[in-house]
């Protein structure tokens, strides 16, 4: 008996001798890729214009700024990065997937302080809390 079944766009076909029933398949998934889609309110403009601001680390200023339906981030002497949504809050940069950061906000949505997270190979991370020095929703473009 010959079975076929779809994986993606391959096509695999299975036999059995003497006609038995196919009790399992196995198959590698390494080639399967899962990407997450954010929640539609993580590209909601209104609700990301309240994270755009200037942030203070340590002695640098980074700048967050809404572009669109994205958030960038910017420090002074480097590339603007864009910031793309993880889960709730959080942030990852999109150039460097161990960097996040992930903002604080009170009872009534008010932005009060963001983390910046750095993960180390080994998976251990650091985190520096950014207060804000400025109104957030002064950047909002």
């Amino acid at each position: 008996m010959i079975y076929h079944i779809g994986i993606g766009n391959t096509i695999n076909h299975f036999g059995t001798r003497n006609h038995q029933p196919l009790e399992s398949v196995s198959r590698s998934v390494d080639d399967i890729v899962l990407k997450k889609k954010p929640e539609a309110w993580l590209l909601d403009p209104g609700y990301l214009a309240k994270f755009a601001g200037k942030y203070q680390l340590v002695d640098q200023t980074v700048t967050v700024s809404l572009k669109g339906n994205a958030l960038t981030a910017l420090i002074a002497g480097q590339p603007e990065v864009e910031l793309v949504p993880d889960l709730g809050r959080k942030f990852y940069l999109k150039q460097a997937r161990t960097v996040s950061i992930r903002f604080i906000v009170d009872a009534q949505g008010v932005v009060t302080a963001a983390e910046f997270i750095q993960a180390d190979e080994k998976g251990s991370k650091a985190v520096e809390f950014l207060a804000p020095t400025c109104s957030s929703t002064s950047l909002a473009a």
